[in-house]
């Protein structure tokens, strides 16, 4: 009996992920072995970059076992999500050790860090927001992270500042991707995003990005359009979903859905989902730049800015803010505090004060279209 093994081509589909579905269904994106391994190769060189940038910068030489790759992966997204596969991916290519935590909980992050030897977390903003408020968040704890790496949502200015305040030494990243473009589209580290705190930074190695305006042709250095993304990570198809297909993958380019911006320097900022824009008086309207400047508003945990229809106006901007039960402030406090940073039409009509929590997926990102359809039966406050 002959027989052989061989690798599978690049090209063969390797897992398929479902999209995480805040404003609309999820749909399975098919990445192939090329895609993912493509992916990892991206994560190890911009580990490097990290740890380049990281001496540079604090002038501090690490030591090769608390270095940027080589710390112990400790997976804290969920394992049908890139946030929880790709990570394991990159350990098992370089030969780290992997801890999986169940559930996010913050002492169990604190333990990693004390006694697992962890220095780089890997992190959404409620994550961070709940570690700082915990009273094992002492300088000594603190200190032991050298790399937060965040890529769900952006840092609102409070948070970052504390982020600076408390730990001057600990290298900050943001990283934008997609499902659909195999976790990566850019990056950007240490002073360049603390300069450019809005930012998801510069297309990485081997990726090609491109802001267009509706008609395909490139936008104009700061004007916001639609991100358009070419690489090696692109996902294959929707399975089962022809027309979303060919909707998105266009001549070895895929449409993100995403609204952005890219300055003279390269550095793009994305500015919100083309979905989640409302048009309010014939004014477009960023729900996502309302929420930043929400979020900046001591008293608020957390936010979530809508549409809903309005006679007059086509759309009414709406948001709800969660605070705690003992914070004093009013609806009039936020939209003071709205006015001074946005402009008049971009102020909310209402502010709705709620207790609860905002559902969020599993990846920690604000459910939308799960809070809209709450909304719509009346039970969100």
């Amino acid at each position: 009996m002959h027989s052989s093994q061989t690798n599978a081509p690049p090209e063969d589909g390797g897992i398929i992920l479902f999209t995480s579905g805040t404003t609309g269904f999820p749909k399975g994106a098919l990445l192939s072995h090329g895609a993912l391994a493509h992916s990892v190769s991206i994560a190890c060189f911009m580990g490097l970059v990290q740890d380049a940038r990281y001496e540079e910068e604090t002038g501090v030489v690490l030591p090769a076992e608390r270095r940027s790759m080589a710390t112990p992966a400790v997976i804290l997204g969920p394992m049908f999500h890139l946030s929880g596969i790709m990570p394991i991916f990159r350990a098992i290519s370089l030969g780290t050790t992997i801890h999986i935590m169940s559930k996010w909980n913050v002492d169990i992050a604190f333990d990693t860090i004390e006694n697992v030897g962890m220095s780089r977390l890997s992190f959404v903003p409620a994550m961070l927001w709940d570690m700082l408020r915990s009273p094992r968040a002492t300088p000594e704890m603190l200190g032991k992270v050298a790399y937060m790496a965040n890529g769900a949502a952006a840092l609102n200015p409070t948070l970052l500042e504390e982020i600076r305040a408390r730990m001057p030494n600990c290298l900050l990243s943001n990283t934008y991707g997609q499902t659909e473009t195999t976790a990566w589209t850019c990056s950007i580290s240490g002073r360049a995003y603390l300069d450019n705190p809005a930012s998801c930074g510069w297309a990485a190695p081997t990726i090609h990005a491109s802001v267009r305006r509706d008609d395909g042709s490139e936008a104009a250095i700061g004007e916001a359009g639609e991100l358009w993304v070419s690489s090696a990570g692109l996902m294959s198809e929707y399975v089962g979903d022809a027309k979303s297909t060919s909707e998105t993958l266009q001549d070895g380019w895929l449409a993100s859905g995403d609204v952005a911006t890219v300055d003279a320097q390269g550095i793009f900022t994305i500015v919100d989902r083309k979905k989640n824009m409302i048009i309010s008086g014939g004014e477009n309207i960023y729900c996502a730049e309302v929420e930043r400047v929400l979020a900046d508003h001591p008293a608020v945990r957390d936010c979530i800015a809508y549409g809903e229809s309005d006679v007059r106006l086509g759309e009414r901007l709406v948001a709800t803010v969660v605070v705690s039960p003992q914070a004093t402030v009013t609806e009039d406090d936020i939209k003071a505090h709205c006015r001074e940073h946005l402009a008049i039409y971009k102020v909310p009509r209402s502010v709705l004060l709620s207790a609860d929590p905002l559902p969020r997926t599993a990846s920690g990102k604000v459910d939308r279209g799960k809070f809209l359809k709450m909304r719509q039966g009346g039970r969100a406050a």
